[in-house]
């Protein structure tokens, strides 16, 4: 091992150098350390994303002597609040640590920035939980979406690294430091996760919840090699404040996500029967049934009435060319 492991991407005079010869050599004397899977961190130039579990507040120095003890500068993104700090939020500052404003939507730009970064060739470290895990057991948390937007955007490799010791030296949310004897810190990285089906979907919530919990089903995997037990079924929800099933890993089909186009229409009631006489009808023949439509038939006059009614209607003559009508108002009767 080199005296001060530097990156062969990092300038001698640096923040980064400063940052390494302040904390490399007390962190290397304090602990011993078990590093698995390094090959996964590829080489300085190919751009990938490291998502780790959070088991404590001092663990971000365990996964940066990791990756930096493997030849990648380490570039984290980290809450905003740890800039503020005299002297280590200038190294963060110097060094080209990106801030998480969590107050704001998207981290303030920290997603974009992480994109940029990965896809010029950096290494950049994403704890998915986004704060340290509160499952009794330490095991991940359920996760957030940024890891898995940042890969999907970049269409960079996701490596799932999972640690373990960090915690002995500083318990989970409690200040109080153990140094003495040292401890055994123990990082291990497993193969990339695929999340090459997903490239050519949008980016919707159901995507990145589908990548999210690939990526921390392969930290859990990898943290159960690491203790050497299984681990538990389910994952522990701040939300829920208990542990809950493990989220879909594959997006539903079309078929089982598109609404009903039409509601069902509640199912109709047949028609009511209609009330027949139980008495058989006789048949009527042809011939029958005409002979009783003409009979019921109102009878027309006979021809000869008929002409005798219209000539009873014609005026008749008198006398020479005299003419008889019937009398009105308007004509006079005639004298003889």
């Amino acid at each position: 091992m080199k005296l001060l492991p530097r990156p062969t991407d990092e300038s001698l005079v640096s923040w980064y150098t400063a940052g390494l010869v302040i904390l490399w050599p007390p962190f290397t004397a304090l602990t011993r350390r078990d590093w698995r899977g390094a090959v996964q961190l590829r080489t300085p130039g190919e751009g990938l994303v490291v998502a780790v579990n959070h088991i404590s507040w001092i663990d971000p120095f365990v996964v940066a002597h990791f990756v930096n003890d493997n030849g990648r500068s380490v570039r984290f993104l980290a809450k905003s609040e740890v800039f503020e700090v005299p002297l280590g939020g200038r190294i963060l500052k110097g060094t080209n640590q990106i801030p998480v404003y969590r107050e704001v939507a998207g981290g303030g730009g920290a997603v974009d920035a992480a994109v940029v970064a990965v896809r010029s060739g950096e290494c950049v470290i994403v704890y998915p939980e986004g704060t340290i895990t509160r499952d009794p057991d330490i095991w991940p948390m359920t996760g957030k979406t940024g890891a898995a937007r940042i890969a999907l955007e970049s269409r960079r490799p996701v490596v799932p690294v999972a640690q373990w010791g960090a915690q002995e030296i500083m318990p989970p949310y409690e200040m109080r430091v153990s140094l003495f004897p040292p401890r055994t810190v123990r990082v291990r990285a497993g193969d990339p996760v695929d999340l090459s089906d997903l490239y050519d979907l949008p980016i919707t919530d159901e995507v990145l919840e589908v990548a999210t919990n690939r990526i921390m089903d392969a930290i859990t995997a990898q943290l159960a090699l690491i203790r050497g037990i299984p681990a538990p079924e389910g994952r522990w929800s701040r939300k829920a404040d208990a542990r809950v099933a493990r989220g879909p890993t594959h997006p539903q089909s079309p078929a089982e996500t598109a609404p009903a186009r039409k509601k069902a229409r509640p199912a109709s009631r047949p028609p009511a029967a209609r009330k027949t006489s139980t008495v058989p009808r006789k048949p009527v023949p042809a011939r029958a049934s005409a002979a009783a439509s003409t009979e019921s038939a109102p009878a027309r006059r006979p021809t000869a009435a008929r002409k005798a009614a219209r000539a009873a209607r014609r005026p008749t003559a008198t006398k020479a060319g005299a003419r008889t009508s019937t009398p009105d108002s308007t004509t006079p009767p005639i004298e003889e």
